[in-house]
């Protein structure tokens, strides 16, 4: 039985992390997709990709 609930949570903990990852690289592709239509240079659309993970790392800390 400690078995069957320990593979629950483990699989319950991956489904998270899995939509977590999903939700960060939608937002980031649409964060570098509005950056190039811009016109945003390299050095801007890097910087939009470093805040944009900044924000999606505070966000999952807090969990929120």
């Amino acid at each position: 039985m400690d078995e069957i609930i320990k593979k629950a949570i483990e699989d319950a903990i991956v489904l998270m992390v899995r939509e977590a990852v999903e939700e960060h690289l939608n937002c980031l592709d649409k964060t570098i997709n509005d950056s190039v239509k811009a016109g945003a240079t390299l050095e801007e659309v890097q910087k939009e990709i470093w805040v944009n993970g900044c924000a999606h790392g505070a966000i999952d800390a807090l969990g929120e």
